[in-house]
């Protein structure tokens, strides 16, 4: 069914077959809705120029052409059919999700999109926000503008210390339930990180003390025990019931915009409007560097998958700089 199904459903006819099977599959629903959003997006101009084409009868070639060529199939540069070069890239990723999806689950046989970053040799464009790199001072700032009395505040304080104090990615903070916090064992299981690659992270004293305290307090705020499968990070509710503003009974979890916001007003409150749940990941690698931490076990807790890319986070840490001229004597 789903091989024969169309990768779009026309407004009001409901959501296609095979949308509706990705939705469903654990690893995607971790994704936000502006994410999910424009995979739609992409999915309908892919199904409107091969209006015909069903989900397993799209080829490598079908897809160069959604890229390369426009309706009228004229060739165009890759990148200027309109879309600026975040789009272009939203696009791609939106087409590789769905197709190595279908392979991945056996749906379709062979993943027509495999080999499209390596045909486009595409490049991620280079962001043009610098990021901020916070040293240990400037953590302990952000950590006192919040309010553990007020239970909003209490999750977005237990937020940005499990971002700043085991460096994992929004997604995966997104995701957390409190089956995947081990406060016995002082470490957080991260179940789905990228790549679909599973880790366990350390958490040093002052996150594992939070999350406890966090732990304590969702248990008595709540109309019912905490069971594994609850979110850590539950969002707030539009209608106060109990009088807290979170979802306690139903348990749902925030998605990366809530993240974003809590960040992003942390950061404000401490001159950094434009702190991003990312730069906290690369606080984090550059603490354990300035700590002493051999570049193996940062790499590990970052959960990369090789060495290079641990040190191109560290190559841009400003401290790291600084360091290399403090006995110059110019």
């Amino acid at each position: 069914m789903l091989r024969s199904g169309s990768l779009y459903a026309p407004p009001g006819s409901g959501l296609s077959p095979v949308y509706r099977a990705y939705l469903s599959d654990p690893a995607c629903r971790a994704r936000s809705q502006k994410t999910k959003a424009s995979y739609i997006t992409t999915w309908r101009l892919l199904q409107e120029r091969f209006p015909q084409k069903r989900f397993s009868e799209f080829t490598e070639a079908d897809l160069i052409e959604f890229f390369t060529h426009d309706r009228a199939g004229v060739p165009v540069k890759v990148g200027s059919k309109g879309w600026t070069e975040w789009t272009f890239l939203t696009r791609m990723n939106g087409v590789t999700a769905i197709f190595s999806w279908g392979f991945r689950t056996g749906v379709l046989p062979d993943d027509p999109s495999k080999n499209l970053r390596t045909t486009f040799q595409w490049v991620k464009p280079r962001s043009y926000r610098q990021h901020i790199w916070l040293k240990l001072p400037e953590v302990e700032r952000l950590m006192s503008v919040f309010d553990d009395t007020d239970p909003i505040s209490f999750r977005d304080h237990a937020i940005v210390q499990t971002l700043v104090g085991t460096g994992v990615r929004c997604n995966e903070c997104t995701d957390l339930r409190w089956e995947h916090v081990l406060l016995d064992a002082g470490e957080l299981y991260v179940a789905d990180g990228k790549g679909h690659k599973a880790r366990y992270v350390p958490l040093t004293a002052k996150t594992r003390q939070l999350l406890l305290a966090w732990h304590k307090f969702s248990e008595r705020a709540g109309d019912r025990p905490l069971v594994a499968g609850d979110a850590v990070f539950p969002i707030a509710r539009s209608v106060f019931k109990t009088g807290l503003g979170l979802d306690w009974a139903g348990r749902k979890w925030l998605e990366g915009r809530g993240i974003l916001d809590a960040v992003k007003k942390a950061g404000t409150a401490i001159g950094h409007p434009r702190l991003r749940p990312h730069d906290l990941r690369r606080s984090y690698a550059g603490i354990l560097e300035d700590a002493g931490v051999v570049i193996q076990d940062i790499s590990r807790n970052l959960g990369h998958a090789s060495l290079q890319t641990t040190l191109t986070y560290l190559e841009s840490n400003p401290s790291k700089r600084q360091r290399s001229i403090a006995n110059v004597d110019l």
